[in-house]
């Protein structure tokens, strides 16, 4: 009974030592992973998106470019951060649907991707956005308070097709009759009072006879 209960407890203690040992293997091959794969090293792709509206739709959505972040790389020792060594800027030409007329759009709408001709009060454009692209990473330890700039640079317009709905040219035409009714108007008050200014010179020149 004695060797019995002996056999066991070495059994064991032998079981628990290889599982030690197994799990020490794969922590190894954990950390061979992240300092060649997982490394702060190599930009990462990313989809990124422009400057979100509720008055425009731009398709596509977003875009690809290339990252160095902490969700990218990882620095081994704590306290350091990934961030990019060396950026280069990149420019992305997105179709644009410009709603008029107070129109409201959700920034999260998707359109199709044929350009159809909708009725519909939209312009369409194209836009040029300029996106900074990290093409190496390093890691690097930020000081206190550090305020990360945005990546997206600048946004130039530049018009490609303009289709009117029937609407907005409706709207045109409601605004340019609303001007020349005001210019009428202004027009007859002028004559209105030239006649009451020289009906009354007239009369008191009758009263001076």
């Amino acid at each position: 009974m004695i060797n019995a209960a002996k056999l066991t407890l070495q059994q064991q203690h032998s079981t628990i030592a290889e599982h030690r040992l197994i799990m020490q293997d794969r922590a190894i091959l954990h950390i061979n992973l992240m300092n060649t794969v997982g490394l702060c090293r190599d930009p990462r792709p990313l989809i990124v998106y422009p400057p979100s509206s509720t008055n425009k739709i731009f398709y596509p959505r977003g875009t690809i470019i290339h990252r160095c972040s902490d969700q990218t790389g990882c620095c081994p020792n704590p306290g350091e951060l990934c961030r990019p060594e060396t950026v280069e800027n990149v420019e992305k030409v997105f179709f644009v649907n410009y709603f008029m007329l107070g129109q409201q759009v959700s920034a999260g709408q998707r359109i199709a991707p044929r350009l159809k001709a909708m009725k519909t009060n939209f312009t369409t454009m194209t836009e040029t956005v300029t996106f900074v692209n990290h093409t190496s990473c390093k890691c690097i330890r930020l000081a206190p308070n550090t305020i990360e700039h945005d990546d997206i640079q600048s946004v130039i317009s530049r018009p490609l097709v303009t289709t009117n709905s029937p609407l907005q040219t409706n709207s045109i035409l409601y605004h340019l009759i609303g001007s020349l009714s005001i210019l009428a108007i202004i027009i007859i008050l002028f004559f209105i009072y030239k006649f009451i200014c020289i009906h009354s010179s007239r009369l008191r020149n009758g009263q001076l006879v």
